[in-house]
């Protein structure tokens, strides 16, 4: 979606960023290049979505709830 020119300019607009730094930015190289070797970087911890967290090295996938839960389960089995 944001792929296509005129969906992300009307996204740009109705949240009131600043279009002509995103667009530099998006034609950046060193930008594009880092962007990309954060996602591979995702891809090969196997993350496939946001947001993700690793946990003690666990890989967990879901809303603040559900990590704050996985936490405290973490907690409570440590004391």
């Amino acid at each position: 979606v944001l792929g296509d020119l005129s969906n992300r300019e009307k996204l740009l607009r109705a949240l009131d960023l600043d279009q002509p730094a995103i667009a530099a930015a998006m034609r950046n190289a060193d930008i594009e290049a880092r962007i990309r070797r954060d996602f591979a970087g995702g891809v090969r911890s196997g993350v496939n979505g946001t947001p993700s967290f690793y946990v003690n090295g666990h890989l967990h996938q879901g809303d603040f709830a559900s990590l704050a839960h996985t936490i405290d389960g973490l907690i409570a089995r440590r004391n």
